[in-house]
């Protein structure tokens, strides 16, 4: 009976032996198989011309490349190279991929991404791919993208004109004389300062538009594409020579210094006789405005036609 006992509890060791490799096995295969779930990164990697001539390890000192979201916002962790690059001279990134429990802050495959590329913490600007966009591949998976970049990157101030007044915009630096030149270009960062002067008997009523308000001048500060609108409105009184609603003038003259409108709701006729002399400023509004023979406006005369 002693020896019974004494197989019985080893027996009861080897079974406790045995079931402790067993809960063993199981936590490793199942940490295991919970880890072949995470996502792998989607790494993306290419060579880099700058203005013309290809990086090498030799020449990347400062630079650092950056992927994220098409809002300009980071991915967690940051999908980034900032350690040059490699010895086949490309950069490599690797971004990594949404999973709800291990990399919330990861992107999905086929989302649109953007590359940035920075000298010195300055950011460059990336060409090609445009405007530095790539998609995002899927996990585990390896896209070559090369980077094409320039280090001045030039954006458009546009400037457009409203209301029923006329003038001129100009714009320090030159470049902008609307009038008839109203758009152009300028290297990222440059202050680019808009002056309006009004038509004789015309008034600037203010900005809208890059940044800008009130009838001083404007200045726009060019990191992106810029578009101000400039509004000048009519001062001028209504011309005593014009009457009636179509208005038809014939054998009329607005003498020097007369400043005045002009307008109809429905057409004005400029007939036979009608003089515009130097001096004066005459602005003729309607949908429809006829000049007919016989019109004359002198030389240093201001005649300003607007159908609308």
């Amino acid at each position: 009976m002693k020896e019974t006992r004494q197989k019985g509890r080893l027996d009861m060791g080897i079974f406790k032996e045995l079931l402790w490799c067993f809960v063993l096995s199981f936590v490793f295969l199942s940490a295991s198989v919970a880890e072949g779930q995470i996502p792998q990164p989607a790494r993306i990697g290419g060579s880099v011309t700058v203005d013309g001539t290809q990086l090498t390890q030799a020449t990347d000192t400062g630079y650092t490349f950056v992927v994220t979201k098409q809002d300009s916002t980071a991915y967690v962790p940051a999908a980034q190279d900032t350690d040059g690059l490699n010895s086949s001279n490309w950069y490599i990134i690797d971004i990594q991929i949404y999973d709800a429990t291990t990399q919330p802050g990861g992107a999905n495959p086929g989302d649109t991404a953007i590359i940035h590329v920075y000298k010195d913490g300055s950011e460059l600007s990336v060409t090609s791919p445009a405007s530095g966009q790539v998609t995002v591949g899927s996990s585990g998976s390896t896209n070559q993208v090369n980077l094409t970049v320039v280090t001045q990157r030039e954006y458009t101030l546009t400037v457009t004109k409203a209301g029923s007044g006329t003038g001129t915009v100009t714009s320090s630096p030159a470049g902008i004389n609307c009038g008839g030149d109203c758009s152009e270009s300028y290297t990222k960062g440059t202050e680019v300062t808009l002056t309006a002067t009004p038509d004789s008997g015309m008034e600037f009523t203010g900005w809208s538009g890059g940044g800008c308000g009130g009838t001083g001048t404007c200045t726009v500060t060019m990191n992106s594409d810029n578009s101000v609108i400039a509004t000048f409105t009519t001062s001028l009184p209504r011309c005593s020579q014009c009457s009636g609603d179509p208005v038809v003038l014939q054998n009329v003259t607005f003498p020097p210094g007369t400043a005045c409108e002009c307008s109809a709701t429905t057409s004005i006729t400029l007939g036979t006789g009608v003089t515009i002399k130097n001096g004066a400023t005459v602005i003729f509004k309607a949908p429809t405005v006829k000049i007919q023979s016989g019109f004359h406006a002198e030389e240093g005369s201001v005649v300003n036609i607007r159908q609308e």
